[in-house]
């Protein structure tokens, strides 16, 4: 009796290791990092090759660079009986997922599988089960976040798989990641410049102090400036909220020839800054000497600017 009810026990526990149906585990595509400027200047999409290669595509869009990511892969596990019959992976290149978020939206279209296909087959695989990899492209239509912001979803009905001959397929999930981050733009207003004018010589020294504004707040000029005195203008570009620093030169030279004169305390109108919308313009002054008898003419020169974040 007793050894009856030892085989038993042993049959029971090998037959509970059986499967007649075949699974598939969830496959994630992730997209990496994806710079966003709302400028207009960058690309529409991010295209996720089934093989893990990120290319960026299209124009007139904000995205400014990508970095990273993957390819999504799914392992099909067959069933017991299954074992010896080839697995099918299908996805529709034709359907599209809108997700709103981040301020905005994004959306995933043109899933493929092997080699940019819509259908992949791989034959009889006993031991490790059968792989199959999938890429989509994910275009940004709007960022509004002015933070780092990650975009996940899970969407249904884009792709399904099939082992052996017969009709029926599995429906299978797909879930995609990104990481978006917001990033700015510094360029030089057309046509603006510091300008100190025009005013007379003198065996003195004069000094002249502009404000960001375009004010002057200090002078020992000898005779009125001109009336084209003015502060320069940079544009920067973002979104609305997001957060900068201005560094830049504190002080230039003049050149006319070989004379040059000295301006000093170059000054922006902030220097942690938040842009208040997805425009927004920083200004710079700045304070210029004219040692006494300075030879007479246009001084010209020049002072870099940048934006850190």
């Amino acid at each position: 009796m007793e050894i009856r009810k030892i085989l038993l026990l042993c049959c029971v526990l090998a037959t509970a290791t059986f499967s007649h149906a075949a699974t598939a585990d969830v496959p994630t595509i992730d997209f990496g990092t994806i710079y966003y400027c709302p400028d207009g200047s960058g690309a529409q999409t991010v295209a996720m090759s089934d093989t893990g290669t990120a290319t960026t595509k299209g124009s007139g869009g904000g995205i400014t660079k990508q970095e990273g990511g993957a390819a999504g892969q799914t392992q099909i596990h067959k069933g017991w009986f299954e074992f010896l019959s080839s697995s099918t992976f299908y996805t529709k290149k034709a359907e599209t997922r809108t997700k709103n978020a981040c301020g905005g939206s994004v959306t995933l279209s043109n899933t493929t599988t092997e080699n940019g296909n819509e259908t992949a087959t791989a034959g009889i695989d006993i031991f490790s089960g059968t792989y199959f990899n999938v890429g989509a492209d994910l275009t940004v239509n709007s960022f509004n976040s002015a933070t780092p912001c990650t975009v996940t979803d899970t969407v249904s009905g884009i792709l399904s798989f099939k082992v052996g001959s017969g009709s029926t397929t599995t429906a299978l999930n797909l879930t995609y990641t990104a990481t978006i981050v917001p990033v700015a733009k510094v360029a030089h207003h057309d046509g603006s410049s510091l300008n100190f004018g025009t005013f007379c010589r003198s065996s003195s020294q004069q000094t002249l102090t502009l404000s960001p504004n375009g004010t002057v707040t200090s002078s020992s000029v000898r005779c009125p400036v001109s009336a084209d005195i003015s502060a320069d203008e940079f544009d920067v570009v973002g979104v609305s909220g997001f957060q900068y620093n201005i560094e830049m030169d504190s002080s230039t030279t003049l050149t006319n020839g070989s004379n040059t004169l000295t301006v000093s305390n170059l000054t922006p109108s902030c220097t942690q800054c938040t842009l208040s919308s997805t425009h927004d313009t920083v200004t710079v002054g700045g304070t210029i000497t004219v040692p006494g008898s300075s030879p007479s003419g246009e001084y010209i020169g020049h002072y870099e600017l940048s934006i850190t974040y």
